[in-house]
């Protein structure tokens, strides 16, 4: 599947809002909308056959940190929902977050996570709705020992929780430490793999297998030392083998000049 660049998008920090059990009350207002975006949610899932799919490229950092996102578009060309897939190293954090978009407005985040740090690695359900200006007025949670337990138990509402899609964004725009600068290649056997990422040495990197070498390949190769850190610009195709393993096909590679 083609990847696409998905630009233009609006994100906000990710910060657990200071409030005391008093002030989590919600307004009737903001009642009514959350249950006008719970419903947008549903319809967008129900309906999640029907989009288009932009993948980015899957990501590693040399502690083992992953990170790769899916972004759901309607006919229109429009951001619906986007799918974050991470593992943190630092804190053995893992898990997928949910973004539902309107007008490219963040309206709803749900995050599906084990979480090492605060939860003792229990499996954590958190939805979070956002008003027009993109702060959370409500969330609820759930916890169970197993995942696929977790709809066995019930949400409690919590502090508003406001979940980024900054890092997210960074990865679908190839931006900061997911920039797509080469960074060499890598023979595993007969097969030759193109790395692009961040320039930096805790910046994440992305693995292409090359099927056809052409002009900028065969460049690369010869110039490789020198054309380290150089922005590239790759076309690819995520595949599945015959034992389920997934990987990222190079199409096409260009060399950035200014």
């Amino acid at each position: 599947m083609l990847r696409f660049l998905i630009v233009l998008l609006l994100f906000v920090g990710c910060q657990m809002t200071p409030k005391s059990d008093d002030e989590i009350g919600v307004s009737g207002d903001d009642f009514a909308q959350i249950e006008l975006f719970e419903s947008k949610m549903a319809s967008i899932d129900s309906r999640i056959s029907e989009f288009q799919i932009g993948n980015s490229l899957a990501y590693i950092n040399n502690d083992q940190s992953t990170e790769e996102v899916f972004a759901y578009l309607d006919k229109g060309g429009n951001v619906v929902k986007m799918e974050e897939k991470f593992f943190n190293a630092k804190t053995q954090n893992r898990g997928i977050r949910y973004f539902y978009l309107e007008n490219g407005k963040r309206i709803v985040s749900r995050e599906l996570i084990i979480d090492k740090v605060n939860h003792n690695g229990s499996f954590i359900e958190r939805i979070s709705f956002y008003n027009e200006k993109g702060k959370p007025v409500y969330t609820k949670e759930r916890f169970s020992e197993y995942e696929d337990e977790i709809e066995t138990h019930d949400f409690s509402q919590v502090t508003p929780f406001d979940c980024s899609m900054k890092m997210a964004m960074m990865v679908l725009n190839q931006e900061g430490p997911f920039k797509t600068t080469f960074q060499g290649f890598f023979a595993n056997g007969p097969m030759d793999y193109l790395i692009v990422g961040g320039p930096g040495a805790s910046d994440f990197t992305s693995s292409l297998l090359v099927q056809f070498e052409d002009t900028q390949v065969t460049f690369l190769k010869k110039n490789e030392r020198r054309m380290i850190n150089t922005p590239l610009v790759v076309n690819y195709e995520k595949m599945v083998d015959q034992q389920n393993f997934e990987f990222q096909v190079l199409l096409k590679v260009d060399i950035v000049t200014e």
